[in-house]
């Protein structure tokens, strides 16, 4: 949707929409994470066959997310409607903040609350169920906000659709939820110790996502702050790139924490090393091709999809692409923290990469200009990715020696593809046919080049996918 946002909206107005959306993310601070407490509580209950409890969690929650939200919608009406706060805005744009920014705090409320329900699903382990709803959800909203674009929709029509769509998302969600629990009701009295251990577990991860999101959105606002709106509008394209990159390898370990938690509280201690390792490798040599690929073929991505050509865009992706690699490398110790019950793990990590984004963003940006935003993200992301999976290790008694032997073959893999890939994207032509042509080409050369080596380092093997499957199911 980027590009066709970009040139219906105009890169300041554009900008404008960013800023917005990272607010309404931003407003993640106040949301106590009880969704993503939810899914190892539940899954929990799961194993026990506690139905009443599975119910009473989610009650619990749903009750506690009401209250945040509406207080949530009252003060954004109150900010939005306070000079002060949006005197730093062009005078031609403010009324559209004023209606905006409440609508995306009603765009956060439901959205949040549609996680509580999505984190239930998880922890069920209906994650078909919500995949498709994800999908579909996705899908419709992205048909909305282009038809909307295209047809002369500006700001104001763009942020009704996202209303609609979170109100689509919430209700499917709820009619999920609903119909595979026994007990539960949306309108009930919250169950005391339900709410103790959600608040327990939300709270550390509650400070884990306040860290993530200074880690993952703070260059967007000092950009804004010292280069303008358009600033933001390039980070914001080359970001996205690589945001979509880093989604895909972390879609397999997306289902890996319910059984996390089934393993340790089997008592299974061995086979869950086992499962972290064997994640842990697939991570490493599923992600490093893709970022790979990605940032030798930033030039031709940028100006297929958005035809941006922007030195600003092409540094953010080249940037990004080293932070967010370690950050996907770390995605199965995440996943095992959380599934053991040690939020505080992740907690610490993301206390490590938001702290030092903070320093690292302001005093690259003084020192390198625009570089420094994404270079100030990368750092950080890689210190607490490193911490993540050296607290892991210790947690498990395992060498720190460790810690990136499964990078070593991958790395390796990545000289000779990478030579392959710029060598290909370097012989395409310049025209629209050539760029795709290269990518495509280069695309080919990594991916064969890393499944040869894969599969003789035994990755991308039957018996190794047998091996990470659902080893809680096989003894």
């Amino acid at each position: 949707m980027t590009p066709v946002l970009l040139q219906a909206l105009g890169t300041e107005v554009y900008g404008l929409w960013v800023v917005i959306w990272t607010f309404s993310g931003s407003l993640g601070v106040i949301d106590l994470r009880l969704g993503a407490a939810a899914t190892p509580l539940i899954a929990a209950a799961r194993e026990s066959a506690q139905d009443t409890r599975i119910a009473r969690l989610a009650q619990s929650g749903f009750f506690l997310y009401g209250m945040i939200s509406l207080s949530a919608i009252a003060a954004a009406i109150c900010i939005s409607r306070t000079p002060v706060l949006t005197a730093w805005l062009p005078d031609d744009i403010q009324a559209d903040v004023r209606f905006a920014l409440p609508a995306a705090v009603v765009v956060f409320a439901m959205a949040n609350t549609a996680s509580l329900l999505r984190g239930l699903l998880q922890g069920l382990q209906r994650y078909d169920i919500t995949s498709k709803i994800t999908f579909s959800i996705s899908t419709l909203r992205a048909v909305v906000l282009i038809s909307i674009a295209v047809t002369g929709g500006r700001l104001r029509e763009l942020v009704l659709a996202e209303v609609a769509m979170s109100a689509v998302d919430f209700v499917v969600c709820a009619v999920a939820a609903r119909g595979r629990v026994p007990g539960f009701r949306f309108i009930a009295r919250p169950d005391a110790q339900s709410l103790r251990q959600l608040l327990s577990f939300g709270s550390k991860l509650e400070i884990a996502h306040l860290a993530h999101l200074v880690a993952l959105h703070l260059d967007k606002l000092l950009l804004s702050t010292f280069l303008g709106l358009e600033a933001v509008a390039f980070y914001d394209v080359g970001a996205r790139i690589v945001g979509v990159i880093r989604s895909l390898p972390l879609l397999l370990v997306s289902a890996t924490l319910p059984v996390a938690s089934a393993l340790d509280a089997a008592g299974k201690r061995e086979r869950l090393w086992s499962f972290y390792e064997n994640g842990t490798r697939a991570l490493a040599w599923t992600g490093l091709p893709l970022f790979l690929w990605t940032a030798l073929g930033a030039g031709s991505v940028l100006l297929v999809w958005t035809d941006v050509q922007s030195i600003e865009a092409h540094m953010t992706v080249w940037i990004l692409c080293v932070g967010m690699f370690f950050n996907v490398y770390s995605g199965m110790a995440n996943s095992v923290a959380l599934g053991i019950g040690k939020p505080e793990i992740e907690m610490r990590r993301s206390l490590i990469a938001g702290g030092l984004n903070v320093v690292l963003s302001l005093v690259l940006l003084w020192w390198l200009g625009f570089a420094g935003a994404p270079l100030g993200t990368s750092l950080a992301l890689m210190a607490g990715s490193g911490y993540l999976i050296g607290a892991l290790h210790r947690h498990f008694g395992r060498s720190l020696q460790q810690l990136f032997a499964p990078l070593v073959g991958p790395l390796l893999t990545a000289v000779p593809a990478g030579i392959a890939a710029w060598f290909i994207l370097a012989m395409a032509g310049e025209s629209l046919f050539g760029h795709l042509a290269g990518l495509a080409g280069a695309a080919l050369a990594i991916g064969l080049i890393f499944l040869v080596s894969g599969s003789r380092a035994g990755v991308f093997t039957q018996d190794f996918l047998r091996s990470v499957r659902n080893p809680a199911a096989n003894d």
